[in-house]
């Protein structure tokens, strides 16, 4: 099984069920996402202290990993926190949902983001970053990526280009796979020639870690095959009657064995264990998951 690693703001959602006119009284828009300070954070909350209220540790790239955790899954995260109750708060949740939490101190206030929930449904959010966005370059080190087999990025960092950039060099250089969710559309906008750049970094470290000559592990089973090139094979994989194999790996182990069958042709890929593909399918440029 993958061991994901998340990178994120670490952000307690904060539940407020409100009406319409209570979302108004604040002056903004219902739906709207709404940055927000310090003082219109302890507001907002002083001002609907008696209505219904839930919390969970929150985040786009908390979310995923928790999600994962709670599906039996690996996951752990890096973030960064206060020393207060919302923090301390955010760390015991996101253990209890099995997510190992890397969170690094702060000396600013947790951050949070405020989702006021009307009765249909709609949400209206008040994010306040605080310690979340001071998460720094040097706060990334080598050792945090040690056991991971994939960094998954939150897209709201991707306008702290030395953190991001820090973090792929240093995923990559420990053997992880990345994955970057680019969060929406206007942070792809403002962001192009950078998430190109980063795409041409990834691209020259994968250059010049290629390697001309395959490998093969134990009790693998090959035969009735056509062309194999620069390819791993995990243990106890089979490929019967296969037409071509180029430049991928297929991760198979003894738990969960790969078979490719009858006229497959894969190319620039990567093929999670216990996978089976039969039937002459093309693969080209792709990474397919466990279990497929």
């Amino acid at each position: 099984m993958k061991k994901i690693l998340g990178l994120g703001n670490a952000l307690t959602d904060i539940l407020l069920q409100v009406s319409d006119e209570q979302v108004r009284s604040l002056g903004i828009d219902k739906g709207s996402m709404n940055h927000i300070d310090f003082d219109t954070c302890i507001h907002i909350q002083q001002q609907f202290a008696t209505v219904r209220k839930s919390m969970i540790a929150g985040g786009s790239a908390s979310n995923t990993v928790n999600a994962i955790a709670s599906m039996g899954g690996y996951a752990a995260f890096i973030g960064k926190i206060g020393n207060d109750e919302i923090g301390e708060f955010y760390r015991r949740n996101m253990e209890q949902n099995g997510v190992r939490p890397m969170l690094l101190p702060s000396k600013l206030v947790s951050g949070c983001c405020i989702a006021l929930i009307t009765p249909d449904g709609e949400r209206t959010f008040c994010t306040y970053l605080g310690a979340a966005a001071n998460l720094k370059p040097e706060n990334i080190t080598e050792e945090m990526f040690v056991g991971y087999d994939i960094l998954h990025i939150e897209g709201y960092l991707v306008q702290n280009h030395e953190l991001i950039e820090r973090a792929i060099v240093l995923a990559k250089q420990a053997g992880l796979l990345i994955s970057l969710d680019l969060a929406s559309f206007n942070v792809v906008n403002q962001n192009k020639e950078f998430i190109t750049h980063l795409e041409d970094l990834i691209n020259e470290y994968a250059e010049s870690r290629h390697d001309t000559v395959g490998t093969i592990g134990r009790n693998v089973k090959i035969f009735n095959c056509g062309t194999i090139k620069n390819t791993f094979v995990g243990s106890y994989a089979t490929l019967g009657g296969v037409s071509k194999l180029s430049n991928g790996s297929i991760n198979s182990n003894q738990n969960a064995p790969i078979h490719l069958g009858s006229g497959v042709k894969c190319n620039d890929f990567i093929i999670s264990s216990g996978t089976e593909i039969t039937d002459s399918t093309l693969v080209s440029r792709c990474f397919i998951g466990q279990g497929c």
